[in-house]
């Protein structure tokens, strides 16, 4: 079980949840608590949107992006956990199109100036992008 380190005690539900593959259980968490999707959830710095790669269901994923503030959308997507992974790396990781297709989708609608590098050109610590 996952200690108490801080904030990241409130996140021991969806850590546990998500490491159970309860996927029906992890959307309803972030549901209730939509203002927690961009928090950490454990000591890796991973956030909803790295997890919920692995979910295998285009249609939770879309619905947790829904619940993203279009303002906060391009920081959610930009987020890197320890190893520099964005949410399009852990679901390009996966080889799962329709989740990949939606990041994009959410990209392109709320670009913004203030993150001039798009996603696909966003490198973690060892040099791979999302596509590599």
């Amino acid at each position: 079980m996952m200690r108490h380190v801080g904030s990241l005690g409130k996140m021991e539900e969806p850590y546990i949840l998500a490491k159970r593959y309860n996927w029906k259980g992890f959307l309803e968490f972030f549901v209730k608590k939509k203002g927690l999707l961009d928090k950490q959830i454990d000591l890796r710095r991973r956030i909803s949107f790295h997890y919920a790669a692995h979910c295998g269901s285009p249609e939770m994923y879309n619905k947790m992006l829904s619940k993203v503030d279009p303002s906060n959308m391009q920081h959610v997507l930009r987020m890197q956990d320890d190893m520099g992974n964005t949410p399009l790396h852990e679901v390009a990781f996966t080889g799962e199109v329709e989740m990949t297709k939606s990041i994009l989708m959410k990209e392109e609608e709320t670009m913004s100036e203030q993150f001039p590098i798009p996603l696909l050109q966003m490198r973690n610590k060892v040099g791979e992008t999302p596509v590599l």
